[in-house]
Formats: structure tokens, C-alpha cells, sequence
């Protein structure tokens, strides 16, 4: 029995079938352009593109905005216009905040990645827009930490460091093929989908020309009887 037969199969099927259809704070389903390409491969291309890193901006609107001719882009729903607006807002905040601090009086300062984390991350812990990418952004970042974190280093033991870097990285590779996992198969449920609609509408299509032809066929065999019975 092929697996997307299943039971376990269809159930989650239908269920991530929901989650994309539901709406979000009143701002309708979360969206996004990436296809079957999963987010850590964009950001891969992105950077080697850029040459550098794409900041959080950037690789939200190649991600969440239909790209057109004009090289101008539309969002592909108003949470993703909304979500962005918004952390643009509180990166501009937090570093107006910083402005004439140190890094020894405030400890060491938030990356935009650490604030996108922070207002993102959900009740599951996953981090909003970003799909596998987000596992990588979440164990990035420092939001966890607090500002004392720079002299706190200094009192870990090297080995315990290295032991909760491993499973640090372990546990975000884990994350990662699970989050991939569920987007390989909601890509792979669509794509099914569209060859069963596919072949459902070849078949629709060559079975209205066999039944064209029958009614044509039906056509000249009465004509030709009532000719027959006139002439008689």
C-alpha cells in the first residue's frame, strides 16, 4: 500500500490542508512563493547571489511576493505584508534604543534575527515565515539569553560548552528534516492532486468524443431509416 494511501498520511494531509487555510488575526491564511524549494535552499541561492547574507527583509519579500516584469512584487497575502511591516518597525525601534550604549553596559546587542525570533516564534516553536530556515534563525538566536550573557560565558566549563553546542546542533538538524518533511509532503499532496485532476480531465475530454461521435454515428443511422421509410 503506497504511503499517500494511508491513513496517517491523509489525516495529516487534511490537516495542513487547514492550518493554510485558516486565518490568521483576522489578515487571512499565511502564504508564500517558495513552490517545492525549501526555505534554507533560498536563502543558499540568495547568499550566493548577493554575495553575502541576506538580511530578514530581503529574503522575506523573495519569499512572500509574487515577482513581476516590472521587477515590482505583490504580496501574496496581507499577513505577510502585515508581519514584515511590523518587524521593520521594531528593528527601527530597538536600534534607536541602542544608540550611545556599549556593548559592556547593555551586554552584547540583539541581531534582527534575534528580534524576528522573538515576535515570531509561536506556541509550538516554530518561527512564523521562514519554514526550515526558522529551526536554524530560532538556535541563531540570543532572545533567551540575558544581558549578562558576555560575562556569563566565562563560567562554563569548555567540555560542557561543546556538549550543548552538539546537541544544540543536533537538535536543530532534527527540527529541520521534520519541518522539511511536513512541506515534502504537503508539495507532494498538491502535486497528486493536480495529476489526478489532470487525468480525470483527459478522460472527461476523450470520452465527450466518443460520445460526440455516437450521437453523430446515431445521427446518420435515423436519418437513413426515415429516408428509407419515405421512399416507401
Amino acid at each position: 500500500k503506497k504511503y499517500w494511501e494511508s491513513e496517517d498520511f491523509k489525516k495529516r494531509s487534511a490537516t495542513g490542508k487547514t492550518n493554510r487555510r485558516s486565518d490568521v488575526d483576522g489578515v487571512g491564511p499565511s502564504l508564500h512563493t517558495c513552490g517545492a524549494i525549501p526555505m534554507t535552499e533560498w536563502r543558499r541561492r540568495f547568499s550566493v547571489s548577493l554575495k553575502r547574507e541576506p538580511t530578514i527583509d530581503e529574503l522575506y519579500k523573495a519569499t512572500h511576493q509574487h515577482r513581476h516584469k516590472d521587477k515590482t512584487g505583490s504580496w501574496v497575502c496581507q499577513r505577510s505584508e502585515k508581519e514584515l511591516a511590523e518587524h521593520l518597525k521594531r528593528w527601527e525601534e530597538y536600534r534607536n534604543s541602542q544608540q550611545g550604549t556599549t556593548e559592556t553596559s547593555q551586554g552584547m546587542p540583539l541581531s534582527e534575527t534575534d528580534i524576528w525570533v522573538q515576535a515570531n516564534l509561536n506556541n509550538k516553536g516554530r518561527v512564523y515565515g521562514f519554514g526550515a530556515e526558522g529551526v536554524v534563525m530560532k538556535q541563531r538566536a540570543r532572545h533567551s539569553f540575558s544581558t549578562t550573557r558576555s560575562s556569563s560565558v566565562n563560567n562554563y566549563d569548555p567540555r560542557e560548552m561543546a556538549q550543548r553546542f552538539n546537541e544544540s546542533v543536533q537538535k536543530a538538524a532534527e527540527e529541520a528534516r521534520s519541518q522539511l518533511r511536513q512541506e515534502l509532503e504537503v508539495d507532494l499532496t498538491a502535486k497528486l492532486r493536480a495529476q489526478l485532476n489532470d487525468e480525470w480531465n483527459q478522460r472527461e475530454a476523450t470520452l465527450k468524443k466518443s460520445l460526440d461521435k455516437e450521437k453523430v454515428a446515431m445521427k446518420k443511422t435515423v436519418s437513413t431509416a426515415v429516408q428509407k421509410a419515405t421512399k416507401k
